[in-house]
């Protein structure tokens, strides 16, 4: 009786424990003037801006890659297949450096959809014939029906699951990738974050 009951009690500590953790971070929270200041960051307009952003990029990538993959193609594949049609042929170098990944990522991508008949590599011949002959990538015929089927539909997902936004807004919108290309690129007049210098009450 006695050790059903030591038992009994072990198991009931076991519950509530996580309960007493989470009341003592409140507390340590509560206390914590660290804890307080950081959460006051997420009132710069540039954070809740940039927050908007990223959650409503997932959002519409999450929809428009499910309508892909109703067509059996992904959206590393389309990206790809997007840039070869428009702008091809392609260097792999060229591909990764407009998707922002790695080269090695790339290279797997173009192996599977040389292996599906999609694209093929070329090589382009260099000006002195010291140098070795670059290798490109294109659409096979195969591809550009895949991408010509395919795109029309995407770009009518893309439009319906877009808000409803002024064209004042989609246009400062569309400028955006622009822009923090260039502030990328040149060093910034602000000085680093720090909480020693941070007061919430100054935040615009």
């Amino acid at each position: 009786m006695g050790d059903t009951l030591t038992a009994s009690r072990r198991q009931c500590h076991k519950k509530i424990h996580p309960l007493r953790e989470s009341i003592e971070i409140v507390r340590m929270k509560g206390k914590d003037n660290k804890y307080k200041k950081l959460q006051e960051v997420f009132r710069f307009t540039e954070v809740r801006s940039w927050v908007a952003i990223l959650t409503a990029s997932r959002a519409i990538y999450r929809e428009l890659e499910l309508g892909l993959l109703s067509d059996n193609c992904s959206m590393p594949r389309f990206q790809i297949l997007l840039h070869l049609y428009f702008d091809g042929p392609l260097a792999a170098v060229e591909i990764s450096d407009r998707l922002l990944v790695t080269r090695g990522n790339i290279t797997m991508f173009l192996r599977r959809l040389i292996t599906d008949g999609i694209i093929k590599r070329v090589f382009e011949k260099q000006s002195s014939s010291k140098r070795k002959a670059r290798s490109k990538f294109l659409l096979t015929p195969k591809g550009r029906r895949l991408f010509e089927r395919i795109f029309p539909k995407h770009i009518g997902r893309v439009r319906r699951f877009m808000p409803p936004l002024p064209s004042q807004a989609l246009h400062i919108l569309a400028g955006i990738p622009t822009k923090l290309q260039k502030m990328l690129k040149r060093p910034s007049s602000r000085k680093p974050f720090s909480l020693t210098n941070f007061d919430p009450l100054k935040i615009e």
